[in-house]
């Protein structure tokens, strides 16, 4: 643990690099900085015996780049989508508003569930819309982002094949972490590592992160000539699949799966195809992942076994999926009892668990799992048709074909976050609550999506021209 020093020469300096950083550096570097802490703010949490301190270190980090926001003040130039600011706004004003329901049990719950469920949006979705104004930005960005997820893979791989406590020995009983998820489905028992996190569940919120910013940066970078930023792509997106299938975490898999039979069958021309997804590069990743499986077979074959008999399911054991989604769904009914402003911000929201072991405040259980029954249990029937509009709002600006732009490497990006996010927000909210509040999801998310939404490429002007043939649908 920290001594009060400690913390406050640790916080000293990062107060001056986030200041320097929003008043003098470059968007790049701010962005690069915050992207880089996150990977490891929780190792170095662990290794600290899980101090809590380390866990607000970011937010110094993050006022480079509000500042950044207020100095550049790009609204004027680039004006964001009204409507889509509109249902923000109307969101803020939700959350914030709850935060005085007098059905909270203690006020502490309402700033909780304002990190959980408006900070990141309402400073990385401007970021991502914002903040990088030119392609060489956007090129170092992506190429340090799918760099950086080379080194909690290697750690991973180390936890999985030769000893789950790497990097986990200081990682004591009693400080709210679970270093290790150990799942048995009859003879098959797999362990579900946590890398250089503080738990297995983030880390396979940043495996399905990785996994798409390196399709993003495949397409953004498609040319018929290997380039770096490409290559490095497909280097996230090797880490990124890698660490999905043996974390076996079912629900990155399968909102995956489905944004990627979505992007190929409805966003590109079947025809079209090999111009401007270069899949003949997708050998590296069946390499890489074949000469690993023969190296390493037993390890991958549990998974597989792992994988198969939960989703699929068996003669002997029924798919997990047909048996918990009719439980997901009945949990709709919640919203019929939630009157029309809920519990109050935070009543479910990650985080309530260090109020309750390091602050001895006594709150409630989560009644629910699924994504819409917890904001309707937080913010009432209001909050869920507002929640339910802005995200509607944003998926439709999504869709919109960028009007401004022939370049179509940068609308297969935008149809290619669009064909995530679309089971992102519905299918796996219906499945799940916590990956939408964790903090290191939220930052990649909302920061790709802001930037997708710009309709004016990012992009250098000159579009290759074998790539031209597929900008038809850009019209």
């Amino acid at each position: 643990m920290l001594s009060i020093a400690s913390r406050f020469w640790l916080f000293s300096v990062l107060l001056t690099i986030g200041l320097w950083s929003g008043l003098r550096a470059s968007p790049l570097f701010v962005l690069c900085l915050y992207f880089v802490w996150l990977i490891f703010e929780d190792l170095a949490r662990k290794l600290a015996g899980n101090d809590i301190t380390l866990y607000f270190t970011k937010y110094f980090l993050m006022a480079g780049i509000v500042l950044q926001l207020i100095r550049r003040h790009p609204w004027h130039r680039r004006p964001f989508p009204p409507l889509l600011a509109l249902w923000i706004g109307l969101w803020a004003l939700v959350v914030i508003g709850n935060s005085f329901n007098p059905n909270l049990w203690h006020p502490l719950q309402a700033l909780v569930g304002i990190h959980a469920d408006l900070l990141f949006l309402i400073v990385f979705l401007p970021a991502g819309y914002w903040l990088l104004q030119k392609s060489d930005d956007l090129r170092r960005l992506m190429v340090v982002i799918c760099l950086l997820s080379v080194f909690p893979t290697i750690v991973a791989f180390v936890q999985w094949v030769y000893d789950p406590s790497f990097l986990n020995t200081t990682v004591m009983v009693g400080t709210e972490l679970r270093p290790i998820n150990v799942r048995g489905i009859g003879e098959v028992e797999i362990a579900q590592v946590n890398s250089v996190f503080t738990e297995h569940g983030r880390f396979a919120n940043y495996a399905e992160m990785i996994c798409w910013y390196g399709l993003s940066a495949i397409v953004l970078f498609a040319s018929p000539q290997r380039n770096f930023p490409q290559v490095t792509g497909w280097l996230g997106f090797s880490m990124g699949v890698m660490d999905m299938l043996l974390l076996a975490k079912r629900r990155p898999i399968l909102n995956s799966l489905v944004g990627l039979l979505l992007f190929v069958t409805l966003a590109l021309p079947r025809r079209r195809i090999f111009s401007i997804f270069p899949v003949r590069h997708l050998s590296l990743v069946v390499a890489l992942l074949v000469g690993l499986y023969l190296l390493y077979p037993q390890t991958f074959k549990s998974v597989q076994d792992f994988l198969l008999k939960t989703m699929i399911g068996s003669d002997e054991r029924p798919s997990e999926i047909a048996v918990r989604m009719p439980s997901y769904l009945e949990q709709l009914q919640i919203i019929g009892d939630v009157g029309l402003l809920g519990n109050g911000t935070g009543s479910v929201a990650l985080g309530l668990q260090y109020l309750q072991t390091r602050l001895g405040i006594d709150i409630p259980e989560p009644v629910t799992e699924n994504g819409f029954a917890d904001k309707a249990w937080n913010y009432g029937l209001l909050g869920l048709l507002v929640w339910c509009g802005l995200l509607a709002q944003l998926l439709w600006e999504l869709s919109r074909g960028p009007t401004h732009t022939l370049d179509p490497r940068w609308w297969a990006f935008r149809r290619l976050v669009l064909c995530w996010a679309l089971p992102y927000f519905t299918l796996s909210q219906l499945i799940g609550s916590h990956f939408m509040t964790d903090y290191l999801a939220q930052s990649y998310y909302w920061f790709l999506i802001g930037l997708a939404l710009r309709q004016i490429s990012l992009l250098n002007a000159d579009t290759p021209p074998s790539l031209k043939v597929v900008a038809a649908p850009c019209r």
